[in-house]
């Protein structure tokens, strides 16, 4: 009789270990099972959420868009208004400044005829020079609106004198007795200068100054 039946103790601990580790195998593929199943889920989430942001940031750029060509709309509208403004003002002041003129120059060569310039040479000069250049600087320089018809008078004045102070300077070197003195000997007797009574100022036939 044998004290050690090897066959009979080791089948219990085979049985053990065999169970052990089949369950251990179990446990396994289940955990691979939901690992699988869980990495599926976190793709499907993640595909979702990438979904979502493309969304949004289209529905953004899409708002941005609307909100620039908006803006846009807006700006050109302001800036079509301000230009109809603008022109408006300058036909305006262009109106305004050639109905002016031609009341205001005979006011003004009467003041210098008084003071005893030589009105038939400011006249001239008047017309052949100070009217175009006139013109010409409104039609390049009327940015802006003059209101006030004694502040244009001035204006006017102004530029006359200055040319009128030139030609008295060569009035002077004239023979004061077949020019100057008779004009003012005419004046102090009460007699009308017919050139002056007579005057007419320049037409403007171009008044389109915008």
């Amino acid at each position: 009789m044998t004290l050690f039946d090897f066959d009979y103790e080791v089948q219990p601990i085979l049985e053990v270990l065999v169970g052990k580790t089949i369950e251990q195998a179990l446990i396994e593929v289940l955990e691979e099972e939901e690992i699988a199943a869980l990495r599926e889920q976190q793709r499907k989430f993640l595909e979702l959420r990438a979904a979502e942001k493309a969304e949004a940031r289209r529905l953004e750029e899409q708002e941005r868009r609307l909100r620039e060509e908006k803006d846009q709309r807006l700006k050109q509208h302001e800036d079509a208004m301000v230009a109809r403004k603008e022109t408006e003002e300058r036909i305006a002041a262009a109106t305004l400044l050639t109905g002016y003129i031609a009341d205001l120059l005979p006011a003004v060569l009467e003041g210098l005829k008084m003071s005893g310039f030589l009105l038939d040479e400011i006249k001239a000069d008047v017309e052949e020079g100070f009217m175009p250049w006139l013109m010409k600087e409104v039609k390049k320089e009327m940015g802006y609106m003059i209101e006030s018809k004694e502040l244009l008078m001035d204006i006017v004045r102004e530029i006359i004198e200055d040319r009128a102070e030139t030609y008295k300077k060569l009035g002077e070197e004239y023979d004061a007795s077949k020019t100057r003195k008779p004009l003012m000997d005419h004046i102090e007797d009460g007699g009308n200068d017919l050139n002056f009574v007579n005057y007419e100022p320049p037409v403007i036939k171009n008044t389109d100054v915008i």
